[in-house]
C-alpha cells in the first residue's frame, strides 16, 4: 500500500498530465492555425508576384507579336513592282534588313513546300539587295538560315497547327487541299482563343488589353504605364507601316483577292515561328518569322528577378497543357516555379508567445512541485517533532510521575535508596530542561531573531566556560573529557557569543556520550589548531560512527522518528541543526569529517579576531 506522500505526488502528477495534455491540444491548434495563416499569406504574396512576373514578359513579347502580326502580306517579297504596265518600279521590303533584333528571319511558305525569305532574295536581285543596304555577311547568314528553316516545315503541318482564314460575306471558308476545315477548327482556332495575334487592328487592340491585369500591389503602376506605352508604340508603329505600304501598293492587289489569317506563335521542333495562312489570288500559303528564342529569352528571364532562381521557361506545344494561370497569352510559353516550402517553425509572434507560454507553465510545475515538496517537509517535521517530543517527554514524566508517588507516599524506607531516586529525578529534569531549551533555541532560529551581542573572547576562556557542563556531561556517561588545546590556538581571540560556542560543545559532547559510552575508549577529545585565519575545535570519539543513511540526514532538524528514538539514544535530532544554525548566525560553522572511517569527528571553525591597529 503506498504512503500518503506517495498518493500526493501521484494526484499531482495526475493534474499536471491533464493540465499539460490539455495546454498540449490547444498549442497544436493554435500553431495549425497560425502555420495556416502564415501559408495562405505567402501563397498570396508568391501568386501576386508570378501574376505580376507574367504581365512584365507579356509586356516584352506582346509588342514583338503585335509588331510581326501587324506587317501586310506584300512585304514578304524581296522586292515588289509597282506602276502602270508601261513603266513597273521595283521597291524593296522593309524586311530586306533585319527588322527586329528578336527575329532572325521572315519567310513565305508556298504550297509547294518552297520557302522564300525577303532577307535572302533569288539570285536576280541580289545585286539590287546589296545596293540597297543588305550585307554579304547578311546575306550569307540569312540563306543559311532559310535553307536550315526549310527542312524543318511542313505546309500540312502547319495547316493543323494555324487558326483557318477569315469568312468572305458570312460564307465559310473551304477547307484547304492537304487538310479538311474540321481538323484545321479543332486543332488551330481552339489554341487561337489563347494563344493567337489577330492582324485586324480592333482584335490587336483587344488582346493587348486583355494581357495587362490590373494590379494593386505596390510598383505595379510603373509597370503599367510602362507596358502600356510600350504597347501603344508597337501598335501605333505597326498601324503606320501598314498604313504606308497600303498606300503605296494600293494598286498591286485587289483588296478582295488577298484574305489573311490569325497570326499565331507556335513551336516547330526547337524553333519560335510566329506564322499565318495567307490566300492571295486563290493560293494558300503560310507567311511568318523565325523570332531568336535565346535573346528572347534571356530577356523574359530578366522579369523573373521577384521569383525564386529555380523559376525556368517551359515550351508549350498544341497539346500540352499549362498550369492555370502559369501560361503567356502571347506565346506558347509556361512559367514554371517550384512548389512553395514553408518551414513550420520560423519565429512568428504566436510561436514566440506559445514558447513563453511553455516555459511559463513549466516554471509553474516547477515552483508547484517545489511548494508541494516544502509543504510535504513541513508537515513530515511537525510529525517528526511531535512523534520525537512525545517520546522524549513520555520517560523524564514516567519517572517523575513513579518516583513523586514513591517518595511521597513513603514507600522508600532505605535512605540511599531515597537518594538514588532524587538524584535520578534531578537527572530527568536537567534533562528535560536540555530537551525544552533545544526546542526554544529552534523556535528562535524559525522566527529569525536577533542574535545575542558578540564579544572578543580567547579560546581558552571559551573552554574554561564550557568545561565544567562537559565534564558533568561525561560523567553521568562514565566517559572522560580530555583538552588538547594548541598554545597559539588557546590565546586566539574571536569575536562572537561564547554561549553558542558553549552550547555547540554541549552536544557534541552529548551526542559522544550518547552513541560511544559502549566503546572501549571512553574519551571525548576535545583539541584546537589554527589553520589560517580560522579556530578549529575538534571534538573526537572512539564511537562506532556513522552510517551513510545517517551522513545524509546529520544536520537535518528532527531527524528522528519515533521509531527511531525510541531504538536509539535519548533526543531529537536538534542538538546538530541548532548548532549549526547558530554558529552559522556568527560567522562561525560546524563540520563533520566524512573521511574518518572510525569513531566521529566533529569541526568546529570559529574565524579569529583581528584587532584594528591604531593609526
Amino acid at each position: 500500500m503506498l504512503r500518503r506522500p506517495a498518493h500526493i505526488w501521484l494526484a499531482f502528477a495526475m493534474m499536471l498530465t491533464i493540465v499539460a495534455l490539455g495546454f498540449a491540444w490547444l498549442s497544436r491548434h493554435v500553431l495549425d492555425l497560425d502555420y495556416q495563416e502564415r501559408a495562405m499569406r505567402l501563397h498570396a504574396e508568391r501568386e501576386e508576384r508570378i501574376s505580376l512576373a507574367l504581365w512584365r514578359m507579356e509586356s516584352v513579347a506582346m509588342p514583338i507579336i503585335a509588331a510581326e502580326a501587324a506587317r501586310p502580306h506584300f512585304v514578304y517579297e524581296s522586292f515588289h513592282a509597282v506602276g502602270d504596265d508601261g513603266g513597273l518600279d521595283r521597291i524593296p521590303s522593309p524586311l530586306l534588313q533585319q527588322p527586329s533584333k528578336y527575329v532572325m528571319l521572315n519567310f513565305q511558305l508556298s504550297p509547294g513546300n518552297e520557302l522564300f525569305s525577303p532577307q535572302c532574295p533569288s539570285s536576280d536581285d541580289v545585286d539590287l539587295a546589296l545596293r540597297n543596304g543588305l550585307t554579304p555577311e547578311s546575306l550569307s547568314t540569312n540563306c543559311a538560315r532559310a535553307e536550315s528553316l526549310e527542312s524543318h516545315l511542313r505546309l500540312d503541318q502547319l495547316y493543323r497547327c494555324l487558326p483557318g482564314l477569315p469568312a468572305i460575306d458570312g460564307a465559310d471558308v473551304p477547307p484547304s487541299n492537304e487538310s479538311s476545315l474540321e481538323q484545321q477548327t479543332a486543332t488551330g482556332d481552339a489554341y487561337v482563343s489563347s494563344n493567337s495575334v489577330l492582324p485586324d487592328e480592333q482584335q490587336q487592340e483587344q488582346t493587348l488589353t486583355q494581357t495587362i491585369p490590373v494590379f494593386q500591389s505596390r510598383g505595379a503602376g510603373d509597370y503599367v504605364n510602362r507596358a502600356g506605352k510600350l504597347n501603344q508604340l508597337a501598335e501605333q508603329s505597326a498601324r503606320s507601316q501598314r498604313g504606308n505600304f497600303e498606300a503605296a501598293w494600293e494598286g498591286a492587289f485587289a483588296p478582295s483577292s488577298v484574305r489573311e489569317g490569325a497570326s499565331r506563335p507556335l513551336w516547330v521542333d526547337d524553333k519560335l515561328l510566329v506564322a499565318r495562312r495567307i490566300e492571295r489570288n486563290g493560293q494558300e500559303s503560310v507567311q511568318g518569322c523565325w523570332l531568336d528564342w535565346d535573346r528572347l529569352e534571356a530577356d523574359l528571364q530578366r522579369e523573373l528577378s521577384e521569383l525564386p532562381p529555380e523559376a525556368s521557361l517551359r515550351k508549350l506545344g498544341p497539346d500540352d497543357p499549362a498550369a492555370p494561370g502559369r501560361s503567356l497569352a502571347s506565346l506558347p510559353i509556361e512559367l514554371v516555379v517550384p512548389e512553395l516550402k514553408i518551414d513550420r517553425w520560423s519565429g512568428t509572434p504566436t510561436q514566440i508567445a506559445l514558447a513563453i507560454a511553455w516555459g511559463g507553465f513549466l516554471l509553474a510545475a516547477v515552483a508547484a512541485g517545489g511548494l508541494l515538496q516544502g509543504v510535504m517537509s513541513l508537515s513530515e517535521r511537525r510529525a517528526a517533532f511531535v512523534s520525537a517530543v512525545t517520546h522524549e517527554l513520555r520517560t523524564p514524566l514516567t519517572t517523575f510521575q513513579l518516583y513523586t508517588e514513591m517518595l511521597a507516599g513513603d514507600m522508600v524506607t532505605d535512605e540511599q535508596q531515597r537518594h538514588e531516586y532524587v538524584d535520578t529525578l534531578h537527572r530527568e529534569s536537567g534533562r528535560l530542561g536540555h530537551l525544552i531549551e533545544n526546542v526554544l533555541a529552534y523556535s528562535r532560529l524559525e522566527r529569525h531573531s536577533t542574535p545575542p551581542a558578540s564579544e572578543v573572547v580567547t579560546i581558552a576562556a571559551v573552554l574554561d566556560r564550557a568545561l565544567g557542563a562537559l565534564q558533568a556531561r561525561a560523567e553521568q556517561a562514565g566517559m572522560t573529557i580530555e583538552l588538547r588545546p594548541d598554545d597559539e590556538a588557546a590565546a586566539a581571540t574571536v569575536k562572537l557569543d561564547a554561549i553558542i560556542v558553549e552550547q555547540a560543545l554541549v552536544n557534541l559532547v552529548d551526542n559522544s556520550c550518547k552513541y560511544a559510552a559502549s566503546s572501549e575508549d571512553r574519551t571525548v577529545v576535545i583539541e584546537s589548531v589554527i589553520v589560517g585565519t580560522v579556530v578549529h575545535l575538534h571534538v573526537t570519539d572512539a564511537g562506532p560512527g556513522l552510517s551513510t543513511d545517517a551522513r545524509r540526514r546529520l544536520f537535518r532538524p528532527f531527524c528522528k522518528s519515533d521509531v527511531e528514538a525510541a531504538r536509539s539514544a535519548p533526543g531529537l535530532g536538534l542538538g546538530l541543526a541548532i548548532s549549526r544554525e547558530l554558529l552559522r548566525s556568527q560567522g562561525a560553522d560546524l563540520l563533520f569529517d566524512r573521511q574518518r572511517t572510525h569513531g566521529a569527528r566533529f569541526t568546529i571553525e570559529l574565524p579569529r579576531h583581528q584587532p584594528t591597529q591604531p593609526a
